[in-house]
């Protein structure tokens, strides 16, 4: 900051070249060369994510220093290149924690920063910074080809026309085009491609209105089954991994993949899942190594169309109370305090991450949960959400230092979906439920 009385010693530690590129719309970088920074994630949550993709074991038991640590020890003496996609976090404290792990690097060491927010060129005081432009209209429609994929061989001329106009209305944001291709890649008839070009729904100026406009075009044309699945994933935090085998489950619980005699839900549930990406809804697929499991991010934009979706079924904050009524699906990754009960009578999906909450009265037995994830919580606060409700299919535990699961899971009659993963140390399950 010019002019401040310690502004030297910040520069000293900012001292790796920054460029700062402004996507516009939700552009992004390829993602086999970037991490992925969550919106206001802190310093030390950033680093653990920044070097999975680079060589590093995945941190799962290691605490942020000794990652820390690691980093630097890896880029003692040699030249970088850093690339960090859709970042967000715009607290200057924050970045100077973090920019410390990359100072021992060699000279020529630079970053490439990706933001949509200025106030983040500003924290990291970049040497550069640079406006993405938005496409032409001829490199929009090489996108939109690509993105729609071999059939594009096989449109008839009236498609391609009608394409490059609905195309030429997406206004060179690259997100648009994707997500209009993956739209239209699903309609056969041409009279549905000329019923997208003469709405107006993405006849809009700013540029982040209209690819959510083409985010809605896709939920819209989303069949009825796929509409719940995919508001079910708001429930997750921005940035979050989705992990399919895991997700589906959870639908499995809810009711959302029926029962057929030809597929086991599972597989089933797969193709859902595989719908949801080729309609963009789902992007970034990752599949960890040895047969690991597959996992997916949803864009900012469409875990923030999920959420509008939902409207007040929807709750983040404990301070929200004129919800309670139509309230089920609720998401506590950044409260504090007392609970009302009554929030939780007509919830189906909880999801709670490391918080130690309670309770002004206790939650009734009977309320119709299906799902639950618990992340970083006391054992206390695990005793509170564990219980015996009647329709809870899926329970899943992250984080919690528990050695025995409460008894009352034995009288879930319907569970049928447990994950006890990471650093939790549970070693008994109760009497009554059965080994396998």
């Amino acid at each position: 900051m010019p002019g401040s009385p310690n502004a030297a010693e910040p520069r000293r530690r900012l001292a790796v070249p920054t460029l700062q590129l402004f996507a516009r719309g939700g552009g992004q970088a390829p993602a086999d060369a970037t991490c992925c920074a969550p919106p206001g994630a802190r310093a030390r949550s950033v680093l653990p994510q920044a070097w999975v993709r680079h060589g590093l074991r995945r941190p799962r038991a290691r605490r942020a220093r000794r990652v820390s640590r690691t980093i630097s020890d890896k880029l003692a003496g040699k030249t970088f290149l850093a690339v960090l996609d859709d970042v967000w976090t715009e607290d200057r404290v924050d970045w100077e924690r973090f920019m410390v792990h990359l100072k021992r690097g060699a000279p020529g060491s630079s970053i490439l920063l990706i933001t949509r927010s200025r106030k983040v060129a500003q924290a990291v005081d970049s040497k550069c910074t640079y406006d993405l432009p938005f496409l032409s209209d001829e490199d929009s429609w090489n996108v939109f080809q690509q993105c729609f994929g071999v059939a594009m061989k096989y449109l008839d001329p009236e498609f391609r026309q009608i394409g490059i106009e609905i195309v030429n209305k997406c206004g060179g944001v690259p997100l648009a085009v994707k997500v209009i291709a993956d739209v239209l890649h699903g309609m056969k008839a041409i009279e549905e491609w000329q019923s997208i070009r003469d709405r107006h729904v993405i006849d809009v100026e700013d540029d982040e209105r209209r690819v959510f406009s083409c985010l809605w075009l896709s939920y819209f044309h989303l069949p009825h089954h796929l509409k719940h699945c995919f508001v079910h994933c708001s429930l997750f935090s921005r940035g979050h991994l989705i992990n399919r085998r895991h997700l589906i489950a959870q639908w499995i619980a809810h009711g959302f993949v029926p029962a057929n005699q030809t597929q086991q839900p599972e597989d089933l549930g797969i193709g859902y899942f595989d719908s949801l990406l080729k309609v963009g809804l789902l992007q970034d697929q990752r599949q960890w190594p040895l047969g690991g499991d597959v996992t997916r991010k949803m864009h900012d934009l469409v875990h923030d169309l999920a959420k509008q979706i939902l409207q007040d079924e929807f709750v983040s904050e404990i301070e929200i109370t004129n919800q309670i009524k139509r309230c089920r699906y609720v998401s506590l990754t950044s409260c504090t305090g007392k609970l009302d009960s009554k929030i939780f009578d007509k919830v189906r999906a909880l999801y709670v991450s490391g918080h130690n909450l309670t309770f002004y009265k206790t939650m009734n037995k009977r309320c119709c949960i299906r799902t639950i994830i618990l992340k970083n919580i006391s054992v206390a606060s695990l005793h509170m959400f564990v219980s015996k409700y009647e329709h809870l299919g899926y329970l899943e535990i992250s984080n919690v230092n528990c050695e025995a699961l409460p008894e009352a899971i034995s009288h879930c009659w319907n569970l049928q979906a447990l994950y006890v993963r990471y650093r939790s140390r549970l070693a008994v399950l109760p009497e009554s439920m059965a080994y396998t």
